[in-house]
C-alpha cells in the first residue's frame, strides 16, 4: 500500500489535515483575499492573526512551542473552531482563553 493511499484513509494524517485546511481555505473569503491584520496573544511561542472580509472575520491562532499554552485573545465578539490541525480544534472557554495543545493551530470564526 502507498502511503498515500494509508494516509487518504487516516482522518488524522497529515495529508488529511492538509485536505481538510486547503477546503476550508478555499470555501472561506477572509482566508483567501481577507486583509490581515497580527494579534497580540502576550503569550511566548503562539502567534495569530485576524483575517477579515466584508462577510466574515477569522481568527488563525498557532502555538509553535512543543508545550501546551493558554492564550488570552483581544477579540470582538465571540469566536468558534471551525478548522485546524487537530480533528477536535480548541475551542475558547467563556472568558475567551484558549488552551493550545502542543503544536496546534486552531482556525476560528466569529459568530
Amino acid at each position: 500500500m502507498l502511503d498515500r493511499e494509508r494516509q487518504s484513509g487516516d482522518p488524522g494524517s497529515v495529508l488529511s489535515t492538509y485536505r481538510r485546511l486547503i477546503t476550508l481555505r478555499r470555501s472561506n473569503d477572509a482566508l483567501r483575499s481577507g486583509t490581515l491584520r497580527l494579534a497580540q496573544t502576550g503569550t511566548p511561542d503562539v502567534l495569530a492573526w485576524h483575517r477579515e472580509a466584508p462577510t466574515e472575520r477569522m481568527l488563525v491562532v498557532v502555538n509553535f512551542a512543543d508545550a501546551p499554552r493558554d492564550t488570552r485573545m483581544a477579540v470582538d465578539g465571540r469566536y468558534r473552531a471551525v478548522g485546524g490541525s487537530h480533528l477536535d480544534p480548541a475551542e475558547p472557554d467563556a472568558d475567551g482563553v484558549l488552551q493550545l495543545r502542543p503544536l496546534e493551530a486552531v482556525v476560528l470564526r466569529a459568530d
